[in-house]
């Protein structure tokens, strides 16, 4: 599955949109403090119990660089690395693994449709 951000200038606030249908999968909402963000939660768009409010599955506590997903948590240097040769260095593509999940792929790449 292919998925793209809705709000391409500040994706720590925006929609996560499935780009078969453009429907929204998750909404990304973020907090910020004095001295930069706090927290960043990821909420499913559409919840099994047809709840009022969206079902946070996952966070990302900046200060403690930890990942919440589903109450497990993991430091961030655990989950991520470079992809490419040279360890990644002129790669933009970041390769995320949850423990015992399939390994992500994330690529920032410039919006062609524009």
């Amino acid at each position: 599955m292919e998925a793209t951000f809705d709000n391409k200038t500040n994706i720590l606030n925006a929609h996560i949109l499935n780009t078969h249908d453009n429907s929204a999968i998750y909404d990304v909402v973020s907090t910020y403090i004095l001295w930069g963000r706090k927290a960043t939660q990821l909420k499913d768009a559409n919840p099994a119990l047809k709840e009022s409010t969206s079902q946070v599955v996952g966070n990302i506590h900046w200060k403690e660089k930890i990942i919440e997903v589903n109450g497990h948590r993991k430091p961030m240097s655990e989950l991520k690395k470079k992809a490419g040769r040279f360890g990644g260095i002129v790669s933009r593509k970041r390769l995320w693994k949850w423990p015992t999940r399939t390994e992500y792929e994330v690529s920032y790449r410039e919006d062609l449709d524009e």
